[in-house]
């Protein structure tokens, strides 16, 4: 590394030490920096846990409303085609053709014509009465996906606040490593700190347990699923500790350096519980109920649409308004 030294009549370049050159690469500053990239990877983890659970839990949803929707379709395929064959059979009976082309075309149409719609009207049927009795839980199942996407959205902005103080508490820490832990802004800066790591992981650790899991737990399921639970309490127990660590009298760098190693154990925590431990049961996830919902209100408003075009007459104008 290069220095330069400026005298009043011209300037030299002295060479600096090797010693002097790996010290800037093993200061404080340097480590306390290095710790702070960690936290800020285990950020960035956390942050993706999130972001795939909702990815997966929408393309959940999508799945089933394509899958609805197919099966509404192929549904009205084969209605339409029934009602022609149908239609077919009844002008081929109304014609006045001979006796054997007529008795020839009823035995090639008739069992298509009798045995399809039939069935297509069965399961048109059983689509419309779990339309109807799924309308009175309809209305509800959308509100409650809405309150689920506002609180959802509060959640990313909370966790994009608490980075945020991450960041800040990090480049404090970097500032002066080595401060005094008593001085007199010690105990306000690792209380940022600490309670901004906190609650980078604790909102990451209450999306996985209360929106993206919640249907999963009940008793039965935690006793079940031992480990699972003490993987939980093991990380709510961790983010207690990592939260009260602001009274401890420590230097910024080495307290930077003690949450990195609370948050390098809540990243492998919750890969634990992502991928080895995961909780599993029969029940199905709220937002699964969305494709029936928008399809009972669907079918709702066909069905209002069609009955107020039935009971309001046309716009006709009699003979007496236009004598009048």
């Amino acid at each position: 590394m290069l220095s330069f030294s400026l005298c009043p009549h011209h300037t030299r370049v002295l060479p600096q030490s090797p010693s002097t050159e790996a010290a800037a690469f093993f200061s404080d500053k340097a480590a306390t920096a290095t710790a702070g990239f960690v936290l800020a990877g285990c950020m960035m983890y956390s942050f993706q846990t999130m972001v795939s659970g909702q990815i997966a839990s929408y393309e959940r949803t999508n799945d089933n409303l394509a899958q609805a929707t197919l099966e509404t379709d192929d549904l009205m395929k084969q209605t339409q085609k029934a009602s022609r064959l149908a239609r077919f059979d009844a002008q081929d009976s109304d014609t006045r053709k001979s006796r054997k082309s007529r008795k020839k075309s009823r035995m090639l149409l008739a069992p298509r014509a009798s045995n399809q719609p039939r069935k297509v009207l069965a399961k048109l049927i059983d689509t419309t009465s779990l339309s109807q009795s799924f309308l009175q839980r309809a209305e509800a199942v959308i509100i409650r996906m809405r309150l689920y996407n506002l609180f959802n959205n509060l959640l990313w902005q909370a966790k994009a606040l608490a980075i945020m103080l991450v960041g800040v508490g990090v480049k404090l820490a970097i500032y002066k490593p080595n401060a005094s832990a008593t001085a007199h802004y010690a105990f306000q800066q690792r209380l940022l700190l600490s309670l901004s790591a906190t609650g980078v992981f604790f909102i990451q650790l209450f999306h996985a347990l209360f929106i993206k899991t919640r249907h999963h737990y009940s008793w039965a399921t935690l006793c079940n699923q031992p480990l699972h639970t003490a993987l939980v309490a093991v990380r709510i127990i961790l983010l207690a500790a990592s939260g009260s660590l602001c009274t401890a009298q420590l230097p910024p760098m080495i307290f930077l350096w003690v949450q990195t190693g609370t948050a390098l154990l809540q990243c492998a925590l919750s890969h634990l519980l992502d991928f080895k431990f995961a909780v599993t049961s029969g029940n199905q996830h709220p937002m699964r109920m969305m494709p029936q919902a928008l399809h009972a209100l669907h079918q709702n408003r066909i069905k209002v649409r069609d009955e107020a075009g039935a009971q309001s007459p046309g716009s006709r104008i009699s003979p007496d308004a236009l004598s009048a």
